[in-house]
């Protein structure tokens, strides 16, 4: 059968879209793994397994499994970053108690919403609000891909302020970024790789006065993470969240 020229034409137009759609729609995916160190009880805590996925560049989810240490895991997150950079639809959940908290943009309002929810465990009721948050706000995870955003200004010395979403206090706190070059690791923790400490704080006397120094050792080639010390979602067996030192000897978030 013979197609007439603008036949042809209308074909190939065709082709070329189904193939630019179906590039758009290639998803890659990239997977490393963290080791946490209980820095209280001078313990190893967890395993992180991370796995990312990507569309045509975006990074779009980021989906981890935390194990203990009889390598059965206790715990999982996901991220979502389809539609928000810094404020990803978030779900953390304890497999041993059934705690559970998530956050994510209200639909309805858009950026400037946010629904939160927690349960203290399986048995508890679910507490959830809908709050008004100004920008810049974070959720969870988006931390690393706002330090990528703002990292000009972050690596030339300038304090960065942000509203983080904390599902668990059903409301968000003032935040601040800055490197303060006191906090250093190890040429073993390093690996020949360098990095800035970028400490991030709450602006509140009274949260800070409740969380450990949060210090994201940044690879500056990346802007990924190298180390992460801090307090983390991952509680012990009385419900406690762990303050720990967490390594990526390959990859981090």
């Amino acid at each position: 059968m013979r197609i007439p020229i603008s036949g042809l034409s209308r074909l190939a137009a065709l082709v070329g879209v189904l193939a630019m759609a179906a590039a758009a729609d290639t998803t890659t995916t990239a997977a490393y793994r963290g080791s946490a160190y209980d820095t209280e009880r001078q313990i190893p805590a967890y395993v992180e397994e991370h796995r990312e996925g990507f569309v045509a560049g975006k990074h779009v989810y980021t989906r981890t499994a935390f194990l203990g240490a009889d390598g059965k895991r206790i715990a999982e997150r996901e991220l979502d970053f389809a539609s928000h950079d810094f404020m990803p639809d978030y779900i953390y959940r304890d497999l041993r108690n059934g705690y559970e908290e998530g956050a994510k943009v209200s639909p309805e309002k858009g950026a400037a919403q946010i629904h939160v929810h927690f349960r203290d465990s399986g048995k508890s009721p679910l507490k959830e609000k809908d709050i008004d948050v100004p920008e810049p706000c974070i959720i969870n995870g988006g931390v690393g891909e706002f330090v990528k955003q703002r990292w000009s200004e972050i690596s030339a010395g300038k304090q960065v302020a942000f509203n983080m979403v904390i599902p668990a206090r059903l409301d968000y706190f003032r935040f601040v970024a800055y490197v303060d070059h006191k906090y250093t690791l190890t040429s073993a923790e390093a690996k020949g790789r360098k990095f800035l400490p970028v400490v991030v704080e709450p602006k509140s006397t009274m949260l800070a006065m409740l969380l450990p120094t949060i210090v994201m050792y940044e690879d500056v080639k990346t802007q990924r993470l190298i180390c992460y010390q801090g307090i983390v979602n991952v509680a012990d067996a009385k419900g406690r969240s762990l303050r720990v030192k967490t390594d990526y000897p390959v990859l981090g978030p």
